[in-house]
């Protein structure tokens, strides 16, 4: 085979369309995503498949996440498009809000986002939704970890709103806080969430003598399914320690 090679044109082999690999801790918004050491931030990579459309997976270079921090000073993009952020382990790869950076991941209506194999902690945000906020959108999280996240008001982790379906197992909720309802989970309007194979320990809803649901809150027009789960040493300030819920529970 012959390979001809015109004058001026970089022969640097790009990573296959619509899968990038975050080679970097650093929160700048590297977009390059080539083969090319430190190209490729978690950001960029993010705006980079909400910039193309279509369905999206970004992974992690093991040799810098090993284990590795990204510590983020905003919010990451809104999720726009379908994106697998995959990560080596909740160990290996950590995204961390520093308790500064308000909600972290925000996802929009029509898209799908899963997180896979990573630790999602210390998001501390003033609205519904401390890490994720998912409406009128899809959520998938296996094998990971919330930690450390906060809201003041509903959903210390998670706040899934306007016909949202999110799908969790083989996850960790842990020290999460709301200062209203859903120390860990808050859903609302329509959505549902499956949780399977999961672990909440140690959140919180206060607010008061309202906070309900240290766990999970549900919302009377939403429903949840909880199977094989273990809710342990999550606390309220009235009622609902474990889950507090209004609509359907199975």
């Amino acid at each position: 085979m012959t390979i001809l090679l015109a004058h001026g044109i970089s022969t640097t082999p790009a990573y296959a369309a619509g899968s990038y690999v975050v080679d970097t801790t650093s929160d700048a918004d590297l977009e390059g995503c080539t083969s090319a050491a430190n190209d490729c931030s978690l950001r960029g990579a993010i705006a980079l498949a909400n910039a193309l459309g279509g369905t999206h997976t970004i992974t992690f270079d093991s040799s810098v996440f090993n284990p590795g921090t990204i510590t983020l000073t905003s919010a990451l993009p809104t999720i726009t498009s379908t994106i697998v952020i995959d990560g080596l382990g909740t160990s290996l790869v950590t995204v961390d809000g520093n308790d500064s950076i308000g909600q972290m991941l925000y996802v929009d209506t029509g898209a799908d986002l899963t997180l896979d194999s990573l630790t999602i902690a210390n998001a501390n945000a003033t609205v519904n939704g401390g890490a994720v906020y998912v409406t009128g959108a899809s959520l998938t999280v296996t094998n990971s970890v919330f930690s450390g996240n906060s809201s003041s008001t509903n959903g210390g982790a998670l706040s899934i709103t306007n016909s949202s379906t999110t799908t969790i197992s083989s996850s960790t909720f842990w020290d999460n806080t709301s200062s209203n309802q859903g120390g860990a989970i808050f859903i609302t309007n329509s959505s549902t969430l499956t949780l399977s194979d999961c672990t909440m320990t140690s959140n919180a809803a206060f607010s008061g003598s309202t906070g309900q649901g240290g766990g999970i809150y549900v919302q009377s027009s939403a429903s949840a399914t909880v199977t094989n789960c273990t809710l342990k040493s999550n606390s309220v300030t009235d009622d609902g320690a474990a889950i507090y819920s209004q609509g359907t529970l199975k």
